[in-house]
């Protein structure tokens, strides 16, 4: 997982079949990753690139690709 500046997303990354995206919780550690299956490398691309990762998710993949929650890590 790469780190990523954002308020809201900790860190993301994609191993050829899909994005995962890791949430920031409480104090802003690590929170709950998620992995979205259908969505491609360019989306993890973009995020990387993105002035607001928070922003990009909203705006691009959270309508189009469904998340699964793939981890029980707590918020706090």
């Amino acid at each position: 997982m790469t780190p990523v500046q954002s308020s809201n997303v900790h860190s993301v990354g994609h191993d050829g079949a899909a994005l995962y995206i890791r949430f920031k919780g409480a104090g802003g550690i690590p929170g709950a990753a998620y992995r979205y299956p259908t969505a491609g490398k360019e989306h993890y691309d973009q995020l990387l690139q993105a002035d607001s990762p928070g922003s990009y998710l909203i705006d691009q993949l959270r309508h189009q690709h469904m998340g699964e929650r793939v981890d029980e890590r707590s918020d706090g």
